[in-house]
């Protein structure tokens, strides 16, 4: 199964027959054949939190020795992600 197949049948339940097909011609037109970015999402997994909550817990675990691979790791980030966190720190 492909992803929009996934999305559409895990969201089947909650959406009347007519809109899933449509949602789903609407989605292959637009998108068929394409490699789109899917952002993790806003919330940090272990925080909770926004981005600036989560900026304010990878400081933390800086600043406690951890190292910025195991930083990523515990947050579900890229060590880019990190990094960058950190540099929004420094400029701030």
């Amino acid at each position: 199964m492909d992803f929009v197949g996934d999305v559409l049948q895990r969201i089947s339940k909650h959406v009347a027959p007519d809109t899933l097909r449509q949602l789903e011609s609407d989605i292959r037109r637009d998108f068929g054949g394409s490699r789109e970015y899917i952002a993790k999402g806003l919330s940090c997994p272990t925080c909770g939190t926004n981005s600036q909550g989560r900026d304010a817990v990878i400081l933390r675990d800086k600043a406690r020795g951890l190292s910025v691979p195991d930083i990523a790791k515990r947050h579900g980030m890229t060590r880019q992600g990190v990094y960058k966190a950190l540099a929004r720190h420094r400029n701030s």
